[in-house]
C-alpha cells in the first residue's frame, strides 16, 4: 500500500512539474515576453518564403544571453568542460547546441533547492486538497483512495480531474463561504441532471414522464442557482471594487500631504541627521 501511495505521488510531481520547471532558471528569467496586447490571430502573408526550421524548438528558444550565462556557470563548476564548449562554439555550431542540450539536460536531473521548496507545497496542496474533499466528499474521497492502491496512473489523472472541478470552490471557501457553497450546489445539480438523463434514457414509456418533471424542475434549480452565483459574485467583486478603491484613495491624500509638507519634512530630517553628528560633552 506504502509502494502504490508513493508511485502514485512520484508521479502526480512528475506530471504538475512537467509545465512549470524550465530547462535552467535564465531560460524563464531571459525568454522574450510576448506583448498581451498582440493579436492572437496570425495574419496572412505574402511572403513566398514559407519555410520551417529542422532545428529542435528548444534550440530556436536560446539566446545570445542565455547561453553566455550557462557557460559562466560552467567557467566556475567546471572550468574544463566550458573550454570545451568555448571551442565547440567558434568551430561547430551545431555541436555546440548538441553539447549545451545535453548540459541541459543533466541538469535538469540535479535538484536545487528551489525544486524541494516546489514539491513541499505541491505536497501540501495535494494532502489539503484530499482532506478537504473527505470533508466535502466522503463516498467519492473512499473511491478515491481506492484507486490510489489500485492503479497509480488513473489515480492521478482522476485527482487532476477532481482538483480541476473542485479546486475553485475549495479556494473560495475562504474568502466567501456562502459563494463557495452556491457553487457546490450547482456541481450537485450538474451531477442529478447527468443521472436523470441516464435513467431517462434506459426507462420505460410509463416511467419517462416523471423523470422529465424530475429534470425540468433541477435544470429550473440550477437556472436559479447559477443566477444566485452570479450575484454572489458581483457583490463580492463589488466589495473588493470598494476596499481597492479606499486604498487608492488613501495613497492619493498620502502623496498631496507628502507634496504639502515636502520643507517640513526635510528640515525635521536634517535635524535628526545633524543631532546625530553632535559630539558627547565629556564634562
Amino acid at each position: 500500500m506504502h509502494s502504490n501511495h508513493s508511485t502514485a505521488w512520484h508521479l502526480l510531481v512528475v506530471i504538475m512539474t512537467a509545465g512549470f520547471i524550465g530547462m535552467y532558471a535564465v531560460a524563464e528569467e531571459d525568454s522574450p515576453k510576448q506583448d498581451s496586447k498582440a493579436n492572437p490571430v496570425q495574419e496572412t502573408s505574402d511572403d513566398i518564403w514559407n519555410e520551417f526550421s529542422f532545428a529542435l524548438e528548444e534550440d530556436q528558444q536560446f539566446t545570445e544571453k542565455q547561453i553566455q550565462k550557462i557557460l559562466d556557470q560552467l567557467k566556475k563548476t567546471d572550468p574544463s568542460k566550458a573550454a570545451k564548449f568555448e571551442e565547440l562554439r567558434r568551430t561547430d555550431a551545431e555541436k555546440f547546441i548538441s553539447a549545451i542540450r545535453d548540459e541541459i539536460k543533466q541538469q535538469q536531473k540535479k535538484t536545487s533547492p528551489k525544486q524541494e521548496k516546489w514539491k513541499d507545497a505541491l505536497f501540501k496542496k495535494h494532502e489539503a486538497f484530499l482532506v478537504w474533499f473527505k470533508k466535502q466528499y466522503p463516498q467519492d474521497h473512499k473511491e478515491l483512495i481506492g484507486l490510489q492502491i489500485e492503479d497509480p496512473e488513473k489515480y492521478v489523472q482522476r485527482f487532476m480531474d477532481l482538483m480541476k472541478i473542485y479546486e475553485p470552490i475549495q479556494k473560495m471557501e475562504k474568502y466567501n463561504p456562502k459563494l463557495s457553497e452556491t457553487m457546490k450546489k450547482n456541481l450537485d445539480l450538474q451531477k442529478r441532471r447527468d443521472a436523470l438523463l441516464l435513467q431517462i434514457r434506459i426507462a420505460s414509456e410509463e416511467q419517462q414522464p416523471k423523470l422529465i418533471e424530475e429534470l425540468r424542475s433541477v435544470v429550473s434549480q440550477r437556472f436559479d442557482t447559477i443566477v444566485l452565483e452570479k450575484r454572489l459574485q458581483y457583490r463580492w467583486l463589488r466589495k473588493r471594487l470598494a476596499d481597492l478603491t479606499k486604498k487608492v484613495e488613501a495613497h492619493a491624500e498620502e502623496l498631496e500631504s507628502l507634496n504639502k509638507n515636502k520643507e517640513q519634512s526635510v528640515q525635521d530630517r536634517m535635524n535628526e541627521l545633524m543631532e546625530r553628528t553632535e559630539k558627547v560633552n565629556w564634562d
